[in-house]
């Protein structure tokens, strides 16, 4: 299983592997810093198994790279998590009608964050399913 993360916020993608890690060491976790580099790495490299993105980055947001994640063959079919500290209801609906598989707000705890990527991959307590 091989996990994207695309953030602007270094803490942010630490926590994030932090809670991969606790999960399972097994799971790829590839990130990058900005929209921009988000889709030169993901149009040069093999489709991940999951995509999450922030909203709030440089050079292209969140929703911006998931438009164009949805233009692009080999990436079409990927589940893109918009995963967002915010909690603007018509953003996360705006979110799914641009081909999000899920509004994911971020929680406050890493165990919070375990829990729920646990249940976003479908972990089994083992492992990867």
């Amino acid at each position: 299983m091989t996990l994207f993360y695309a953030d602007d916020d270094p803490d942010e993608i630490e926590l994030f592997g932090y809670a991969l890690r606790a999960i399972d060491e097994s799971i790829e976790f590839i990130t990058a810093k900005n929209g921009e580099e988000a889709l030169v790495i993901l149009q040069l490299n093999e489709p991940p198994t999951f995509i999450f993105l922030d909203i709030n980055m440089p050079r292209r947001n969140g929703m911006e790279v998931l438009v164009d994640i949805r233009k692009i063959s080999h990436l079409r079919d990927v589940p893109v998590m918009i995963y967002s500290s915010t909690t603007d209801e018509k953003q996360m609906k705006e979110a799914v009608k641009l081909g999000a598989t899920k509004f994911i707000s971020k929680p406050s705890s890493v165990r919070e964050l375990s829990k729920l990527l646990k249940s976003v991959l479908g972990v089994s307590p083992g492992g990867v399913a």
